[in-house]
């Protein structure tokens, strides 16, 4: 994630966040408590089927040569050991370090850039790496923009068409 006068690489698989300036500068580590989930094989069974079955281009039946490489392809996945901390990185106007919490299995909708169908909670951390708390937003809503103050994106009603949302971050 860039930063005003650098960049943010976070390492979920460690819980980690290194933030760099522009001069290549390590200026900050955020660590946070963390205990790893393990990857059961039930869930990467699931993740497997669900890559294999979805759905073709525009919605239609998929061909069984199509469903074959795609079995074929999950033979050649590599799975870590446990699940990561967090799925989602961002930085906003202040340079607060915005970590989504990983949500194993959730449920999405859309196609191109999918909302998760629950409320989404995400950590938030100064540029000095101190913990200023946690932030949850709604539901069916896809964060694109993170400013000192407000979150705007992407909302999907229930017929799953797109809205334009901001939301005022309230700090307390």
């Amino acid at each position: 994630a860039l930063s005003s006068d650098g960049v943010a690489i976070g390492d979920p698989t460690r819980n980690e966040v290194r933030l760099y300036g522009s001069d290549g500068d390590l200026r900050t580590i955020v660590r946070r408590e963390w205990t790893p989930v393990p990857v059961t094989e039930q869930e990467v069974e699931e993740a497997r089927l669900r890559f294999i079955n979805q759905d073709g281009e525009g919605g239609g039946p998929v061909p069984q040569r199509l469903l074959d490489q795609r079995a074929a392809i999950t033979e050649e996945w590599v799975v870590a050991d446990h699940m990561p901390a967090f799925s989602a990185i961002s930085v906003d106007a202040a340079d607060n370090i915005w970590l989504r919490n990983y949500v194993p299995n959730e449920e999405t909708t859309g196609d191109w850039r999918a909302s998760p169908v629950l409320p989404t909670t995400w950590t938030v951390f100064s540029s000095d790496g101190i913990l200023l708390g946690d932030v949850e937003l709604p539901a069916r809503f896809l964060p694109l923009v993170f400013d000192e103050d407000v979150v705007a994106g992407i909302y999907r009603d229930e017929s799953d068409v797109e809205y334009v949302h901001v939301y005022r971050v309230l700090k307390g």
